[in-house]
């Protein structure tokens, strides 16, 4: 993986992981970050309490 393609907007600990509300906000950030850049795809994962976690790719 290209490394200025990982992580470009630092990670949830770097937002100030707002409990509970993270999942939201990750998936906001990536949707508004595709629409700047006049679309494409887009890779997020989401950690959950009890070793679940979900990965969505998202494409505008």
């Amino acid at each position: 993986v290209d490394r200025s393609r990982l992580n470009v907007n630092g990670s949830s600990l770097a937002a100030g992981h707002p409990f509970a509300a993270t999942g939201g906000r990750i998936v906001a950030g990536l949707a508004k970050m595709l629409h700047q850049n006049g679309g494409g795809r887009g890779l997020i994962s989401i950690c959950a309490a009890g070793g679940q976690g979900v990965v969505a790719i998202l494409e505008a």
